[in-house]
């Protein structure tokens, strides 16, 4: 692993204990309404089973996920082309005097930890962004995860 990575896996880790759902999907779309609420959709994605810890099978229908606390910078689909080598592994991971950007990649799958909530007059649930990384072959958001899932199961296991 490279030496952002190691810092990706970290994250991960935190990002996993927190989380109610991990889903690696597509965004599909962005959509901002007159009062400034922002809503991402994500379609063609997989949920990640904390019990089983597998993946569960491919779903092909829109899940609408909230920003939660922050608001992901969004690297739309001709974009991610023109980026040079650096700002590449950039979107992975970007941390800056203390505060670290996290980046969506449109059109594309990304990796997001979500926590779920209820609305508790409309008794609506939703979805609030935790944490996200693209998943792109500098990135290797995937290959993170899973190395972070096994190590967690081998410490659980150890005990």
């Amino acid at each position: 692993m490279q030496p952002f990575q190691l810092s990706m896996h970290e994250e991960m880790r935190k990002s996993y204990e927190q989380a109610d759902e991990i889903m690696n999907g597509v965004l599909t779309g962005i959509h901002e309404d007159d009062d400034k609420n922002i809503v991402y959709y994500f379609g063609d994605f997989s949920l990640f089973n904390k019990e089983t810890f597998s993946w569960g099978q491919p779903m092909d229908v829109i899940v609408e996920v909230r920003p939660g606390e922050f608001k992901p910078e969004i690297i739309r689909r001709q974009e991610l082309k023109r980026l040079i080598p650096l700002d590449r592994v950039g979107i992975c991971w970007d941390f800056n005097e203390g505060n670290r950007s996290v980046f969506l990649i449109e059109g594309q799958k990304n990796l997001v930890f979500l926590k779920v909530g209820l609305n508790e007059v409309t008794c609506e649930s939703y979805r609030n962004l935790l944490d996200a990384y693209p998943v792109t072959t500098e990135c290797r958001a995937i290959d993170v995860f899973n190395l972070m899932i096994r190590h967690l199961v081998k410490s659980e296991w150890d005990r």
